[in-house]
């Protein structure tokens, strides 16, 4: 049996190339996963938009509740960072903040935006959607790659109930 011994210029070889495909994968991977951590919290301003949709299209609903439901079920972001107002432009926001937009589109098709803590959006408004928006600024972190701000926002539209 003949056993086959390294020839004195291949003993460091395999270590390089390890070092170079490893550095490689460990950076996909990682890329992976703060595009996950992304999806996920968009994922989860989704579900806490529609929660807010939900509460909006009742009647007796103010814009203060409605902003604290969707603080309250929002699980992946800190809600205290959420906003009530939110900018005409909400890339403008800085890094972990966001805001909540509340608007009525009327039976014509036409977005309201409904200000103020009081503001009812489905008081008599028969006919009317109420349309929710939680946007959140975040940050995706690649080590060796330059970091990406990204906008993430999730939406929810109910019709107002009578």
């Amino acid at each position: 049996m003949l056993s086959r011994r390294p020839r004195r210029g291949d003993d460091g070889s395999a270590a390089v190339e390890f070092a170079i495909v490893g550095s490689l994968l460990f950076l996909i991977l990682l890329g992976i996963v703060q595009f996950g951590i992304a999806f996920n919290r968009s994922q989860g301003l989704q579900a806490a938009a529609r929660e807010g949709a939900r509460i909006a299209s009742l009647p007796a609903s103010t814009s203060a509740a409605i902003q604290q439901r969707i603080r309250n079920t929002v699980s992946i972001v800190d809600g205290t960072n959420l906003s009530p107002a939110c900018p005409a432009n909400p890339s403008s926001l800085p890094a972990d903040r966001g805001c909540i937009r509340i608007q009525r589109r009327s039976s014509g098709g036409a977005l309201i935006t409904v200000n103020g803590a009081a503001a009812r959006p489905c008081e008599n408004q028969t006919g009317a959607t109420v349309l929710i928006t939680v946007f959140y600024r975040s940050e995706i972190t690649v080590p060796l790659w330059k970091s990406q701000k990204v906008t993430l926002s999730g939406e929810g539209e109910f019709a107002c109930e009578a």
